[in-house]
């Protein structure tokens, strides 16, 4: 059919130069568990808008009501409304766009995140645009001349040369397009802003954190990308590829998270243990600031200096978090951890003898186990002597190869169920005697924790 739009509709033009920008999660009564951070995905594209001099408001549902995010999109009137996408995050997106699309039907939908870019034709149906990958300069560049252009978004998307905006995904009636997804290369990563922390309510997250751990916390990134492979794991954004920041820009970082109240940093990186030369030098840096700010991060296993674990000490490291996983070498290869028990002893007796507390995170019912062998990741878990240990069952993300191996996925199942453990696929294991097997950890481990301190 002919489009028969004009440029300039009526009701587009009574629609505001602005995007908002949606991180879709809302707080439940369920989230004993949850650590909540500044969404940093939605800061730093803002940031990425906000240098090009484009209107944009960030919308964190995390201590919102629905009603009360409708309202507010409704008085921004916004030209353009993007949104975050991640599996936990599909029944919140599908309720919000149902309320708000009657409302603005002419406004622009698009979104972007891991599950847009593993699924673009699944989101094509119900949003205008998907942006895949990691949202680069020409994201901004789209902004920017979608407002310019004044046209319907009908007629933008039919008329407009799309070729030059990488990881655009359009599936129409009218229109099938889309460009491939590109990384930034080291060079580029270290050029972008700090993220853009306004329209965050600091104060609720420090009250949460506050009363949650005695301490106020936020998220700070220092790399992205992780070259393992392991099995289970999903990195559809940042890819294998490392690339990290300025140290200049994450001291710079770390000076304005402490002006907004926070004493804390989760290092949200994939593993900032990965490149030590880095890892050197942040701690190197954070030592010279003399910033009295704590912090915790991801590590791996197979990192065994104990110069540089003493070295993260005195920079301010509290706390590594090691993914373990199994007990068992054998499982550690089906998983593809490229590690093995021993090296998990190892790194746990090095971290403590560096006054560092491990938490360990462990895969109990992993397809091709067997009883035998989450008896022995109990075990194994116990025997450490952690200071955190968290269990859960495997969930085969998309874009993981553990996703491409198991059938009979439920999609509306479990995934945004908090707090349980529960398989979302058919599993051989049952789950009342998994979770039988784990209350019986805890009451050993926690046994074991008040000996400790007696």
């Amino acid at each position: 059919m002919p489009f028969k739009g004009t440029l300039n509709d009526e009701v587009n033009e009574k629609l505001n130069d602005l995007i908002v920008l949606i991180y879709p999660y809302f707080k439940t009564e369920d989230n004993i568990n949850q650590k909540f951070f500044n969404p940093l995905g939605i800061a730093f594209l803002s940031a990425l808008l906000k240098e090009r001099g484009l209107k944009v408001v960030k919308i964190d549902c995390t201590f919102r009501m629905f009603d009360e995010v409708i309202e507010q999109i409704v008085i921004l009137r916004p030209k353009i409304i993007g949104f975050y996408t991640m599996v936990t995050f599909t029944k919140n997106i599908n309720d919000l766009i149902e309320a708000i699309r009657p409302i603005f039907p002419e406004s622009l939908y698009i979104c972007g995140g891991p599950l847009a870019t593993l699924f673009p034709k699944a989101f094509s149906r119900k949003f205008d645009i998907v942006f895949k990958g990691e949202m680069d300069a020409t994201f901004t560049n789209f902004v920017r001349d979608y407002f310019e252009h004044g046209a319907s978004k009908k007629y933008f998307i039919l008329k407009r040369n799309l070729s030059k905006y990488s990881g655009i995904y359009v599936n129409k009636r009218y229109k099938f397009f889309e460009t491939k997804v590109i990384h930034l290369s080291e060079k580029e990563f270290k050029t972008l802003p700090l993220p853009d922390r306004e329209d965050f309510d600091h104060v609720k997250y420090q009250k949460f954190w506050q009363e949650k751990e005695g301490m106020k916390s936020t998220s700070i990134i220092t790399t992205v990308g992780c070259p393992f492979n392991c099995d289970f794991c999903s990195k559809p954004i940042f890819g294998n590829y490392l690339r990290k920041r300025n140290i200049n820009d994450i001291m710079k970082e770390i000076e304005h998270i402490k002006s907004l109240g926070y004493n804390h940093l989760w290092i949200s990186d994939d593993c900032l243990t990965l490149d030590l030369k880095f890892l050197n030098e942040f701690c190197d840096r954070l030592i010279e600031k003399n910033f009295d700010i704590k912090w915790s991060c991801l590590s791996r296993a197979d990192i065994l200096d104990f110069k540089v674990f003493k070295k993260m000490k005195r920079a301010g490291c509290e706390k590594v978090y090691l993914g373990l996983e199994s007990g068992n070498d054998e499982i550690l290869k089906l998983m593809g951890k490229n590690l093995t028990v021993n090296m998990g002893r190892k790194a746990v007796a090095l971290y403590k003898k560096a006054l560092i507390q491990v938490a360990g995170f462990f895969i109990v019912g992993y397809p091709g186990e067997t009883w035998e062998t989450i008896d022995q990741t109990f075990d194994y878990a116990l025997e450490l002597n952690l200071d955190e240990v968290s269990f859960n069952v495997p969930y085969p993300l998309p874009g993981s190869d553990l996703f491409e191996r198991i059938s009979m996925i439920d999609f509306d199942k479990d995934w945004v169920v908090e707090n349980e453990i529960k398989f979302v696929y058919d599993s051989v294991f049952e789950e009342e005697i998994i979770n039988q097997k784990i209350e019986n950890f805890y009451k050993e481990y926690e046994k074991k924790q008040l000996l400790n301190i007696i």
